[in-house]
């Protein structure tokens, strides 16, 4: 996966960007450096999105959940 849709992936999981900033703990400005290539997207980004991916939603932490 590549970093890019992997950050997209999470945004889907978490609902939008402001959701995914929260569970997170990080800006929403933050994300948003990540997405217009301001800043590289660390490789757990991909790490986390694959994981999430594999998980069935009744499984998600209760944060992840909308």
């Amino acid at each position: 996966m590549k970093t890019s849709q992997a950050l997209d992936t999470l945004v889907q999981v978490a609902g939008n960007q402001r959701k995914l900033a929260e569970v997170l703990d990080i800006s929403e400005e933050h994300i948003s450096r990540w997405r217009n290539g301001k800043k590289p997207i660390p490789t757990w980004v991909v790490a986390l999105a694959e994981a999430m991916e594999l998980l069935p939603p009744q499984q998600w932490p209760q944060r992840w959940r909308c």
